[in-house]
């Protein structure tokens, strides 16, 4: 199996370039987040290990690659890029089955799980800290947002063997 580069089109005007690995009537879907300043590339190997048994799509964020890069840097705001998902798991096929995501990727991914839990079953972030609001909040929103964020039924912990072939080193995966 292959990886595919494809452009989506997402409703409010953007076009998100996108890898994508295995059959989108997979049944299961994984939406993978990448970091800075990486790409989707980064998850090829990923992809392709588990596109027997999903579809997975690696989109390249807003101004990244060959993705819509509006100038107005407001254009960047989380909930933009929170769109920009939402967007692209709907034409997955809503809901997501897992949504993993790296640094950057895991900032947007965090905001996303917490604004449209409906959308995502599973949330793996790797290397990234929970703050989902982005900021300081009353106690009660945050007491809101984690309880949305509990709702997630597992925790997934990766191996050293899974760790290993994740370690990056400029456009290679190099094993440990």
């Amino acid at each position: 199996m292959d990886i595919e580069q494809r452009a989506v089109g997402l409703p409010q005007g953007i076009t998100l370039s996108c890898r994508l690995a295995g059959k989108k009537d997979a049944g299961r879907r994984i939406v993978f987040l990448h970091g800075f300043p990486e790409g989707a590339f980064i998850w090829d190997d990923m992809m392709l290990a588990l596109a027997g048994e999903a579809f997975c799509v690696a989109p390249n964020l807003r101004g990244y690659e060959r993705s819509s890069a509006p100038h107005d840097v407001q254009a960047y705001r989380a909930k933009h890029l929170v769109a920009d998902l939402e967007a692209l798991v709907r034409w997955t096929g809503a809901p997501v089955d897992v949504l993993v995501a790296h640094d950057w990727g895991g900032g947007v991914a965090w905001n996303f799980a917490a604004l449209r839990p409906n959308l995502v079953r599973h949330l793996l972030i790797v290397n990234s800290p929970a703050n989902p609001t982005g900021g300081v909040t009353p106690k009660a929103e945050v007491d809101r947002l984690v309880a949305g964020l509990v709702r997630f039924p597992r925790v997934a912990v990766m191996s050293d063997e899974i760790y290993d072939q994740m370690t990056y080193d400029g456009a290679e995966f190099v094993p440990m």
